[in-house]
């Protein structure tokens, strides 16, 4: 293969065994199929791969620029920094990066004070008709997620939830069954 492959962007077109991927090609790391890597694939896989790198690839490079991410709706709340309070953690708790809190408030590093105000944007109304909140345990991939709830593809995960890495206790919307 010639290009990097993520098993986010595989899993919105076909949810294949990743777990026997990783157990076959020890060398990996995370969930990145590295380019002008060899690996040890089945055939089916291997072809699947081959017939389809272009869709895959336009999904994922959209899926990591957040493009399939709903934006219409933007709310705005005030948190009030407590002891202890990380932007880190507030930014993964409110479905945000640090870099938007950061431009938000108008901070030059991420030094945050007890009972300072931070301006927060959420760029999606929670619409209980519609979604569930998932709190995430041991999942670290969209994938993962994808896996265990069949109905639930990459693409809607996206449209609910910046795509980046999952952390134990973040809050993922996805569309109920």
């Amino acid at each position: 293969m010639r290009k990097t492959f993520f098993f986010d962007a595989i899993a919105q077109f076909k949810i294949i065994d990743f777990q026997k991927i990783k157990r076959d090609n020890s060398v990996l790391l995370g969930q990145i199929l590295p380019r002008d890597y060899g690996l040890k694939l089945e055939d089916e896989v291997g072809n699947f791969l081959k017939q389809n790198i272009q869709k895959i690839l336009s999904f994922q490079d959209s899926m990591r620029r957040n493009l399939y991410l709903d934006t219409i709706q933007k709310s705005k709340k005030i948190h009030l920094v407590k002891q202890g309070d990380v932007l880190g953690q507030i930014a993964i708790d409110n479905n945000v990066s640090v870099k938007e809190i950061m431009s938000w408030n108008n901070l030059k590093n991420t030094i945050i004070y007890q009972d300072q105000k931070l301006i927060l944007m959420s760029k999606h109304e929670f619409n209980n008709n519609k979604l569930d909140l998932k709190i995430i345990s041991k999942e670290k991939y969209f994938w993962e997620i994808a896996v265990a709830n069949p109905q639930v593809t990459i693409k809607k995960i996206c449209k609910y939830n910046y795509y980046r890495e999952l952390k134990p206790n973040q809050q993922l919307r996805i569309t109920k069954k």
